[in-house]
């Protein structure tokens, strides 16, 4: 099935970052900016809400922003104190961001995804180019944010160069939950070069929107991966045209029933 790319963002009033975060240690700097563009013609009033990576003793927290109309304005959620995690920025205007991780010698930049960009049961979305050697210094690091505020089981597939699947997994997130999945822990005996994640929604009413950064720990460099996405289920007739063609259909069996009478 062919994929379905995001060619031009889409300013939206709830937009969520699958990964963000500030870590300064003996071993890591890295710092996390966010750029707010605000398209419309008035004031936008946001709120920038932390969402902690699942299982991680760090508090959420908020930040209230006002961007100007038609101009951008970049952000720092975290300070210099320790987070990993995701971002959720709402705003009573529709809103462009995006998230740059930088390191003292590169950087990454993440889009920020509305709900309508997620996938959810029955749908599917692939991440490519990915290589497991399972080598000291690169890491592969898939992370997911559930959007729709239900639960959502997953499940995490690897195929290799020639489409073969090779492992998977599966998981369970909650609401607005983040994960961050360290895939070479998860897959610890899987060797291949040119892979892609699947990620296939299973069952629940939730859906999520993913994002994978691939680094170097020798020289700090990363590398943003993006979802894209893959199939989407059959909708089928909203409720009120089920309802419309139930009403016809009981009129048309009235009709002949009289006439038969």
């Amino acid at each position: 099935m062919p994929l379905l790319p995001i060619l031009l963002a889409v300013a939206a009033r709830d937009l969520f970052l699958p990964v963000a975060g500030r870590i300064r240690d003996p071993l890591h700097d890295i710092r996390t900016t966010v750029t707010l563009r605000n398209p419309s013609k008035s004031d936008a009033h946001a709120t920038v809400h932390f969402i902690p990576t699942a299982g991680t003793p760090t508090a959420p927290n908020v930040m209230n922003v006002v961007v100007p109309p038609h101009a951008t304005r970049d952000v720092d959620p975290f300070g210099d104190g320790y987070a990993l995690g995701a971002l959720r920025i709402t705003s009573d205007q529709p809103l462009l961001a995006n998230g740059r991780i930088v390191t003292p010698s590169s950087s990454a930049s993440f889009d920020a995804r509305s709900p309508n960009e997620a996938i959810t049961s029955g749908e599917a979305a692939r991440l490519d180019g990915f290589t497991f050697t399972h080598a000291a210094d690169e890491t592969n690091r898939l992370y997911v944010i559930e959007t729709a505020g239900d639960a959502l089981q997953y499940s995490v597939i690897v195929r290799d160069a020639d489409g073969k699947v090779v492992a998977q997994n599966l998981h369970l997130i909650h609401p607005f939950e983040q994960h961050g999945l360290d895939l070479d822990h998860d897959f610890p005996t899987l060797a291949a070069r040119n892979a892609t994640v699947l990620l296939r929604g299973m069952n629940g009413g939730g859906s999520i929107v993913a994002a994978a950064a691939i680094s170097k720990r020798s020289n700090g460099e990363i590398t943003a991966r993006e979802m894209q996405v893959t199939e989407r289920r059959d909708p089928g007739l909203s409720w009120p045209e089920k309802a419309a063609y139930a009403a016809i259909a009981l009129f048309i069996v009235g009709t002949a029933l009289r006439r038969a009478a």
